[in-house]
């Protein structure tokens, strides 16, 4: 069985020989090989692919997210055409709502919450549209799967309440999902923190699986599988510090 026929037959809750493995993003390349990635360039693209062939071999990865570069569909578009269909490969999608990294000021986020709803939408929509764009992008180049990236709580729970998550947040990424899924690629999630009181919201916007049960905030992957089970495919629940 091949990595990406591993990877595939976990996310329809068949039984693979044995669980897929692999990192939403590994920064130990001096450390463990001695090696640096260089910056991107096309010039660069075979030398980069060498090192992550590297990591794919000795760690034995199923699938590989593209994160150096990150977001670029031709980083994809070389990997695919590196690995073939040996491993599964995927692209990682930052900023598409409102998360972590579209906030710049907490403050004024927070009282626009309350005073600017609509204000808040409108900036929701230009996430989504930005979003949509590289969606299509990335599933041109071959992402097997699409990795959005949105960090959206703290170890105390989530970055705003329940209500206000399925307000401003849960349908855009549905949209998302529903768009990479439209686009024949696998969508994915990746939030750490205590997901716990928006679980049942990120089960219903519909990604294939979700990243990373975090223990350290508090996730417990019992309670999780319980309430997930055969519908969402769980990655991670792994100390990560």
């Amino acid at each position: 069985m091949t990595g990406r026929e591993r990877f595939l037959k976990t996310l329809r809750f068949e039984q693979p020989d044995r669980p897929p493995h692999f990192e939403m993003v590994f920064e130990l390349t001096q450390e463990a090989l001695g090696l640096k990635f260089p910056e991107w360039s096309p010039a660069n693209a075979a030398a980069c692919m060498a090192i992550y062939e590297k990591i794919v071999s000795r760690f034995g990865w199923d699938a590989l997210l593209v994160f150096r570069p990150a977001q670029d569909p031709e980083g994809v578009r070389v990997a695919k055409k590196h690995f073939g269909n040996d491993i599964a490969v995927g692209a990682i999608l930052w900023k598409g709502i409102w998360c972590f990294d579209t906030i710049q000021d907490w403050d004024q986020f927070a009282l626009d919450l309350l005073e600017s709803p609509d204000q808040m939408h409108r900036r929701a929509e230009q996430f989504e549209a930005s979003a949509n764009q590289k969606i299509d992008q990335l599933a041109e180049a071959g992402a097997d799967f699409i990795m959005l990236a949105y960090d959206v709580a703290f170890n105390a729970g989530p970055f705003i309440s329940p209500a206000q998550f399925r307000e401003f947040v849960t349908p855009y990424l549905a949209r998302q999902c529903a768009r990479v899924r439209q686009r024949g690629s696998i969508p994915m999630c990746h939030s750490d923190g205590m997901m716990m009181p928006i679980l049942d919201q990120l089960v219903e916007a519909g990604p294939a699986a979700v990243q990373s049960v975090d223990p350290m905030a508090g996730m417990d992957i019992d309670e999780v599988k319980r309430q997930t089970y055969g519908t969402l495919a769980l990655m991670g629940n792994v100390q990560s510090r």
